[in-house]
């Protein structure tokens, strides 16, 4: 659903766009009122109308009363106050669900005007958790977490017991399954992927030297220009493994932004007002290349730094990268039977007598076994000796072929089996 969706409002926003460069108008700030307009469209399309959400623009409010820039689009809940005089809001903090800047042409001087911006917003936000007492359910946050280091958190109390890279990548995720989703949305500028990405590693390196302007916290969920666009790998919805010390922190894409966008902005409705909305169906999955690696160091007690690892990709190397199609996990048979068994207790602990025979009779190493089974983030660990499935509910598919492929994702393993799997009924004959 998320794919037709999103490939209807491109074909609307490219034929708005085109429509608003036949104006003629040359006044700077008419075009950005009509390209910002354009957007709030857009968005206010992509939105489940039963939420009652707005697209306004305005300013942003923050605890102590203190005024963001001025945004071009936002996407809120609740009540905010109208200026008087003009369509314009000044809305809470806490009821700011997405922020937009909005850029004709983005190049290097907007994409870090907007990046700042947006980072001002983001403090804001952090002051506001900062001093709110109101509890919040980090169901969400453990899943992600969970995905990302292959380890489980069984509350975040225990998140004291995290170190390096884990303790603080956990205290971004918390920030970021609340924030406001932020992104900055060129409609032209960076013609490519290749000079999309080298513009960001441009602004990288030109802000080295401030570290506040660089940290990890502060880079947007997503940045477009044109077709392309660079994603965070937040956990919300999107998330890579770790690599041993290091974080995959964006990647880029050259399809159709509109669908990671509205992945991000549903992801954040989701986990905002705990509801379940139609997942996409398509099982090419986003292309994703990454960009920035990224491990911390410790300056003083409280204060940590980033250390950035930029993958370098030719324009030939990423013109031939391609969307992979979902598949099922496909496992070995004694793996599936350990993975049932995880998922049918709840959780599996390694010491057991039981397994270590079990690993023995199938030819296997034990910590062999398990380490296969945590890489693919089927089973996690859940403190030094047990490990628990990521996922409460694990479909198996035994195909004709003989092989064994499980999954946890419902909608997308059936559309799997109708494109695999020829399920018509067949004749015995005897």
């Amino acid at each position: 659903m998320i794919s037709d969706v999103a490939d209807l409002l491109r074909e609307l926003m490219a034929a708005e766009a085109a429509n608003i460069s036949k104006q003629g108008i040359k006044h700077a700030p008419t075009i950005g009122a009509m390209y910002e307009g354009l957007t709030k469209e857009i968005l206010d399309r992509a939105i489940p109308p039963s939420l009652n959400l707005q697209v306004v623009n305005g300013f942003v409010e923050g605890i102590d009363g203190f005024l963001s820039p001025q945004i071009d689009c936002m996407l809120v809940t609740g009540n905010g106050r109208k200026l008087p005089h003009i369509d314009s809001y000044v809305w809470h903090i806490a009821d700011v669900i997405a922020i937009l800047e909005v850029k004709k042409n983005l190049y290097g001087a907007e994409m870090k005007d907007a990046i700042l911006k947006q980072r001002i917003v983001y403090r804001m936000f952090t002051k506001f958790m900062g001093e709110s007492s109101t509890k919040v359910d980090v169901d969400f946050v453990l899943t992600a977490f969970a995905k990302f280091s292959g380890r489980y958190i069984s509350s975040y109390d225990k998140s004291a017991d995290l170190k390096g890279l884990e303790k603080i990548v956990f205290h971004l995720m918390i920030i970021e399954y609340l924030a406001p989703v932020r992104i900055i949305f060129g409609y032209e500028g960076f013609a490519t992927e290749n000079s999309l990405r080298a513009g960001f590693v441009d602004f990288l390196e030109s802000n080295i030297a401030d570290i506040d302007n660089i940290g990890a916290f502060s880079i947007p969920n997503l940045i477009v220009a044109s077709s392309n666009s660079l994603v965070k790998l937040n956990g919300f919805p999107y998330v890579a493994p770790k690599e041993g010390d290091l974080w995959n922190i964006v990647a880029s894409n050259g399809e159709n932004p509109i669908r990671i966008l509205i992945e991000l902005i549903w992801s954040r409705l989701e986990n905002r007002f705990k509801i379940q909305l139609p997942e996409d169906a398509n099982l090419s999955k986003e292309r994703l290349l990454p960009l920035l690696r990224g491990k911390v160091r410790q300056i003083e007690d409280e204060k940590w730094g980033w250390i950035y690892e930029i993958v370098d990709l030719s324009p030939e190397v990423l013109a031939e990268f391609e969307a992979e199609l979902w598949t099922p996990d496909s496992i070995e048979t004694f793996e599936w039977a350990v993975a049932i068994a995880a998922t049918e207790n709840g959780h599996i602990d390694i010491r057991d007598e039981m397994l270590d025979e079990f690993a023995r009779s199938e030819g296997v190493g034990k910590m062999s076994l398990i380490n296969r089974l945590v890489a693919r983030r089927i089973l996690v660990w859940d403190g030094e000796y047990t490990l628990r499935p990521i996922a409460e509910t694990l479909l198996t598919i035994f195909t004709p072929d003989g092989k064994v492929q499980i999954s946890s994702n419902a909608t997308l393993t059936g559309e799997w089996v109708f494109q695999n799997i020829d399920l018509r009924p067949r004749s015995l004959e005897g």
